[in-house]
């Protein structure tokens, strides 16, 4: 089971639980990542990178295809052209533009709409610290969920290509 899906299972109805498809970091070759500006695929490089609104949709309706995503998740799909016209204002990418351009980050937000942990990267051990702080639960490091390695070898390609 990924980070992600413990959460959901380890805080149940604690939490509501988000995802936001913006722009696809790995879109399958001959199609670029926008980090880079080189192809850059990984395995789960399924699909060509969206250009307009309902290819996004299609892919997100393809995620369980990618990961075996929690039920407790809630898949959005961030503005895209034509949805983004004059009935939904706000341009191209308004979630990735205004909570910063990155693939795979995290953010806990209290009730109130106040950023308790903002992640350039999202690491659940730290989110799962977070998280247990904000219910009262006392936990030992050895209790906290951890990153599976294929991740952490993403997070840190991401960290030196963020530093070159």
């Amino acid at each position: 089971m990924n980070a992600t899906n413990h959460l959901a299972k380890k805080y149940g109805d604690k939490f509501h639980y988000l995802i936001v498809y913006t722009v696809d970091a790995h879109p399958k070759a001959p199609d670029t990542c926008p980090y880079r500006g080189a192809v850059w695929e990984h395995p789960f490089s399924n699909y060509s990178q969206p250009l307009n609104y309902s290819s996004r949709v299609n892919v997100v309706n393809h995620i369980n295809d990618i990961i075996a995503l929690d039920p407790a998740y809630t898949v959005a799909v961030d503005n895209l052209t034509p949805h983004n016209a004059s009935e939904h204002p706000g341009g191209n990418d308004p979630v990735w533009c205004t909570w910063g351009p990155a693939p795979n980050a995290g953010w806990l937000i209290n009730t109130n709409g106040t950023v308790v942990v903002s992640q350039p990267w999202f690491q659940p051990h730290e989110m799962d610290k977070a998280m247990g702080e904000m219910v009262g639960l006392v936990q030992n490091d050895d209790e906290l969920i951890q990153e599976d390695p294929s991740t952490t070898l993403r997070r840190l390609e991401w960290n030196q290509l963020m530093h070159d």
